[in-house]
């Protein structure tokens, strides 16, 4: 082959030809870099709840989450029965704001009243 030949670029077909399992998950990746999540504050009542939310958060890596008001949610130590108590004896320090911030995943607080805002900024949302 000449120097130019060598030099062109591949075609979309060649380019293809190359691609593996890893990069088509890593385009799926970059895809969801774009996406937003609208979470209902209560797919955190339970157990399986955080573990989804968290599979979520590590596998597709979403650049934003947003959860409707009210958006704050503790994660509970074993007691989900009540997961809306600010009874320090019933949670542990973890939100699903720290949870999102611990994957690099924005969080968006929707609210519905000054109190629920005041609340989303003590918990350092990136927006409201």
């Amino acid at each position: 082959q000449t120097k130019q030949s060598q030099s062109q670029p591949q075609t979309q077909q060649q380019q293809g030809a190359v691609a593996t399992d890893n990069d088509a998950h890593r385009s799926v990746a970059a895809i969801n870099k774009l996406s937003i999540g609208f979470i209902g504050h209560s797919s955190l009542s339970t157990k399986e709840g955080w573990e989804n939310y968290e599979y979520i958060l590590r596998t597709y890596q979403p650049l934003a989450v947003q959860f409707f008001a009210p958006s704050i949610v503790y994660k509970h130590n074993d007691n989900f029965d009540n997961y809306h108590s600010k009874n320090k004896n019933d949670h542990n320090d973890e939100t699903n704001v720290t949870m999102a911030k611990k994957y690099g995943t924005k969080f968006i607080a929707q609210v519905g009243s000054i109190q629920e805002a005041q609340e989303a900024m003590r918990h350092d949302v990136d927006a409201i």
